[in-house]
């Protein structure tokens, strides 16, 4: 670990429904009332919903410097048309002078039998790596056993060389979101301008701490401890994407 002073950024944002007491969303532990869910309120056609979903930017040090990009998602299949949301493609790029990679992939899908919660993990002989072109390669997957009132969930690692280029943070998707949350620890030689798009505003907390970036060594990772901590503050739509460039 190496000591440095970190901008902390953290956007959080939720549902009407959420605005009071947001549940807790620990990878691999998925209610019986999240599977019992038949439909969401505020968008009763919806096919599926993004019961919640964390992005996490950070970057390692330990052995020259990677941009981290972790990404955890639960979904809600409500109706037959949405069990495309199993179908899951990852995008990453490799040159021979820069390179990305994923790794820590882990998924599953949740469903009620019998009034018992049974988990189908995705085994990884079905994860499929395919180079698309000179420079580009995609990860795909389809978790097993997803119908309607499935729970799935997925998450991954992206380590990047493109240490100044921080993807794009997105909010709004072609489902809707219950709840969402991301966090960026940047390191203080790196100064980026914050670029909003989306009709609605996204409340952000920023803090300037000396902290240790931490080399986690696969999934998951530990978030880096601070001397002054982020406040969280929410707003009621997920409807906006922050781009960060330098």
């Amino acid at each position: 670990m190496k000591n440095r002073t970190l901008l902390a950024l953290l956007a959080l944002l939720a549902s009407p429904l959420l605005l009071h007491a947001a549940p807790d969303y620990k990878f691999g532990k998925v209610s019986k009332e999240e599977l019992e869910m038949s439909s969401y309120e505020p968008d009763p056609e919806a096919r599926a919903v993004i019961l919640n979903e964390d992005t996490y930017l950070w970057y390692d040090i330990s052995t020259g410097i990677d941009l981290i990009y972790e990404y955890t998602v639960r979904i809600k299949v409500l109706r037959p048309e949405g069990t495309d949301v199993a179908d899951v493609e990852l995008d990453y790029t490799s040159t021979p002078s820069m390179k990305e990679s994923i790794s820590g992939l882990n998924a599953a899908a949740y469903n009620l039998v019998d009034g018992k919660v049974v988990k189908t993990p995705l085994k990884k002989q079905y994860i499929f790596d395919e180079q698309v072109s000179d420079n580009l390669h995609v990860v795909k997957f389809s978790i097993p056993e997803v119908r309607e009132g499935t729970v799935i969930e997925y998450r991954y690692r992206l380590t990047s060389d493109y240490v100044t280029s921080i993807p794009s943070l997105v909010f709004q998707h072609d489902i809707p979101v219950m709840h969402c949350s991301a966090k960026a620890a940047i390191p203080e030689f790196f100064r980026f301008n914050r670029s909003l798009k989306g009709y609605l505003s996204i409340n952000i907390s920023e803090s300037l701490s000396s902290a240790s970036i931490p080399d986690t060594g696969g999934m998951p990772s530990r978030t880096p401890s601070a001397t002054s901590s982020a406040r969280e503050r929410t707003c009621p739509h997920c409807a906006a994407s922050p781009t960060y460039g330098v």
